[in-house]
């Protein structure tokens, strides 16, 4: 297991390159990778109340949009730090309520992806990755 100090660490960076893989995607993700966004958005936004399916389903939505960057090296790197934090992510999503708030969060992000807004897909992905990363960090041991 990850101490705390790599934890945090790889939280931060997790969260920088998924701001950046939207701003990539949001001019190179093809129509069906947008489909197939929605398809995993929709998923998500059915199971709030069956977690393992939920974190499944963010977990694609996730992997689309760095596919979407065009960009290898992120898609990789990103797949890593997720592997790497992945005990701590399927413990970060709790209850329903906090499902609920990240179906809202990935709907803005999708949306902007759809507009195809960099800016907005920033934005939209440092909110979330910021209440994503309070959740993460406060289900780990990262003090």
């Amino acid at each position: 297991m990850l101490g705390a100090p790599r934890t945090r660490e790889l939280v931060e960076l997790r969260g920088a390159l998924e701001v950046q893989a939207a701003q990539l995607a949001a001019t190179r993700i093809t129509r069906e990778g947008l489909d197939r966004m929605k398809d995993a958005l929709d998923t998500m936004a059915l199971n709030v109340g069956d977690l393992a399916a939920f974190v499944e389903a963010d977990a694609l939505f996730h992997y689309e949009i760095a596919a979407g960057s065009g960009n290898q090296v992120l898609q990789e790197l990103l797949q890593s730090i997720r592997s790497l934090l992945r005990i701590w992510v399927d413990r970060a999503l709790t209850d329903e309520g906090h499902a609920q708030a990240a179906v809202k969060e990935h709907t803005a992000i999708y949306e902007m992806l759809r507009s195809r807004s960099e800016a907005g897909a920033m934005t939209a992905m440092r909110f979330h990755m910021g209440t994503a990363e309070g959740r993460l960090l406060n289900s780990s041991p990262v003090t």
